[in-house]
């Protein structure tokens, strides 16, 4: 029974990160367009098979890196399938730092996760806190699902980790546990 709750559990969180990844883009060119449904289940089993694979040790960032690209490619094979898709890194990232996010904090996934999901809410939080400290405004000139390699990303998990550095409240935590804390505090 504790493995169909589980099951349970995990797929209404892909359900929920999924709608937090797509809710900014067009994925589909109409409500009617065919492959939907198989989109979002190769998507699932291919992101749940990563995290059953990996993330059970702590992965390194550029190994993260690496998984949200791969995410990003395999999005790729359903273009021809009568998709919009505008299936960005941030698009990704999001789509895997929150899954992650989840599963971390339900307690079904032992290790802090690398990063955090990236979003417009995370980056303001972000340039308040680093305010505080006077660190410089944390800048971009596009919103996370515009992301199309990871260059801004990392900008914002840079700032995160400075801001860790720097700022005596984040010394001691993880970058998710900064995230979590920032978050919940809008």
């Amino acid at each position: 029974m504790k493995e169909s709750k589980e099951e349970f559990i995990k797929n209404e969180v892909w359900m929920l990160s999924i709608a937090a990844a797509f809710q900014h883009i067009s994925v589909y060119s109409s409500p009617e367009t065919k492959g939907r449904k198989e989109l979002r289940e190769n998507l699932k089993h291919f992101v749940q098979g990563m995290v059953e694979q990996q993330y059970r040790v702590s992965v390194p960032g550029g190994q993260h890196l690496r998984n949200i690209e791969k995410i990003q490619a395999e999005s790729e094979k359903w273009k021809e399938a009568n998709l919009t898709f505008d299936f960005s890194f941030g698009v990704a990232q999001k789509l895997l730092n929150l899954y992650l996010k989840y599963l971390w904090c339900l307690g079904l996934l032992e290790n802090d996760p690398p990063h955090f999901p990236v979003d417009s809410i995370i980056i303001k939080e972000l340039s308040k806190e680093g305010k505080s400290i006077h660190m410089d405004k944390l800048d971009l000139d596009m919103t996370w699902s515009q992301f199309d390699s990871q260059e801004p990303y990392l900008q914002v998990i840079n700032y995160a980790k400075e801001l860790k550095k720097k700022h005596p409240d984040h010394k001691d935590k993880s970058l998710a546990e900064i995230e979590l804390k920032l978050y919940k505090r809008r």
